[in-house]
Order: structure tokens, then C-alpha cells, then sequence
């Protein structure tokens, strides 16, 4: 393994693992909350009121994404961990 590369997936591990951090202790409980405002709020809308839907559903991808993406960052991170450890003196 190059040592750029080493260096790199350390990076990735860093971050990873400061996502993994964030994530547990803040990110997870609010995407929680959001999703449950979300879904009170989508129970109130009048089923023809499309726009006020629509906003409710773009906020709600939006969330997702969010999710996702932090998740990506952890994943990435653990995947990094596991190539340095299989390969540690390369």
C-alpha cells in the first residue's frame, strides 16, 4: 500500500469515526424528531391541500438524504478500518 493511500484511508477512518460520534449523539435523536414532526404534521394536512403534501414530502427526502449521507461517511470510515487492518504493514 502506498503511503498516500495509507493516508488517505486513515483520513477516511478519522472522519468516519468523528460522523459515527456526531451522528450517535446528535444527528440520529433530530432525524428522529424530524421524521416524527413530519409525519404529525403530514396527518394534519387536508388530503387536497397538494402543495402543503409536497413541501411535507420534499422536507421528508431532504431528511433522507441527510441520513444517508452521514451513513455513507460512517461506512466508508469502517470500510477504511478494515483495510488498514488487513493490510498493515504494506
Amino acid at each position: 500500500m502506498q503511503p498516500d493511500q495509507r493516508s488517505q484511508l486513515q483520513d477516511e477512518v478519522r472522519i468516519g469515526q468523528r460522523a459515527s460520534a456526531a451522528y450517535n449523539e446528535f444527528i440520529e435523536p433530530f432525524i428522529k424528531r424530524m421524521n416524527e414532526e413530519l409525519y404529525r404534521t403530514f396527518n394534519t394536512i387536508s388530503p387536497m391541500d397538494k402543495d402543503a403534501l409536497s413541501d411535507i414530502r420534499r422536507l421528508s427526502m431532504v431528511v433522507d438524504q441527510f441520513d444517508i449521507s452521514i451513513r455513507n461517511y460512517i461506512t466508508t470510515g469502517n470500510f477504511a478500518s478494515i483495510q488498514l487492518k488487513e493490510k498493515p504493514n504494506e
